[in-house]
């Protein structure tokens, strides 16, 4: 499925859209991967973009898991 048109659908239906790299720091915190860094640069390589300041974002609120909300999104290039 087109992500472009995925993102716009759960838009239209008000749902919560939870991108790759939140979902990987998720589980990390969770204790289900053990490094949610490695994994992102992995599909970096492999052409999945995923920003730096998202990446930035998404670190700064792992530590912080009573406020960690995974709602930032990620696109592929």
């Amino acid at each position: 499925m087109d992500d472009a048109l995925a993102h716009k659908q759960a838009l239209r239906k008000q749902l919560i859209i939870v991108g790759t790299a939140a979902l990987l720091f998720d589980a990390q915190r969770k204790g289900l991967i053990a490094d949610a860094e490695t994994l992102i640069a992995e599909l970096n390589q492999a052409g999945y973009r995923i920003s730096a300041v998202v990446i930035a974002q998404l670190k700064k609120a792992a530590h912080e898991p009573q406020r960690f909300s995974p709602t930032i999104t990620a696109s592929r290039q």
